[in-house]
């Protein structure tokens, strides 16, 4: 499976940049990562072109499935909690390989959840877990992939409905859905965008 990164800055001589080149990880440029739908590392490169935490932040807000974000500890106090894993340069070689094999197994986080075990996701924050049934999970694993998914999809691919079929199925599972992710006290956001398509945020 392909991984990605970007950085905030065109600075192509970065440590970092050249070394996830070398890696095999393939560079994309901020403005491509902002509706990507694929997890990447993304640097934060405040020497370059950063004044201020907010302004990473702002930055930050756009980009919804970072899985790791490289950041100098002297930002470390604004990133605490956050949905993605922090993790801060300059950094030893030999460690930073080492997490470089664990990104290229990273586990499937979204947002705030990981949904790597099939049927129990967890809230990376709170380490709180719980279960879902099959369908459940298959419908909240294409929500968060896709993003804004076609009720139709989720009817007839998932719940294999036929798509003729009248029925609340969809809306009964989700909302149990939701009550889960609540109950875990995950962040994300489903919601209908109209009376045809749901969204995940």
């Amino acid at each position: 499976m392909s991984k990605y990164f970007g950085i905030n800055s065109d600075n192509s001589e970065s440590t970092l940049v050249t070394f996830l080149n070398r890696a095999g990880f393939i560079f994309k440029k901020k403005e491509e990562l902002y509706n990507f739908k694929k997890k990447f590392i993304f640097i934060i490169d405040v020497k370059t072109t950063l004044n201020s935490s907010e302004e990473a932040k702002a930055i930050l807000s756009k980009l919804k499935n970072i899985s790791f974000l490289f950041l100098p500890p002297e930002f470390k106090k604004y990133y605490n909690g956050l949905f993605f894993k922090s993790i801060y340069y300059p950094i030893n070689i030999n460690n930073f390989k080492i997490i470089l094999k664990d990104i290229r197994n990273f586990p499937n986080i979204f947002f705030d959840i990981d949904i790597s075990k099939n049927n129990f996701i967890r809230n990376t924050v709170n380490n709180k877990i719980i279960y879902l049934t099959e369908s459940e999970f298959s419908i909240l694993k294409c929500l968060l992939n896709d993003k804004i998914v076609e009720k139709e999809k989720l009817k007839t691919e998932i719940l294999k409905f036929h798509v003729s079929l009248e029925t609340k199925s969809l809306e009964s599972h989700l909302s149990r859905i939701r009550k889960k992710l609540q109950k875990i006290h995950s962040k994300i956001l489903i919601t209908s965008v109209n009376a045809n398509q749901i969204n995940v945020s």
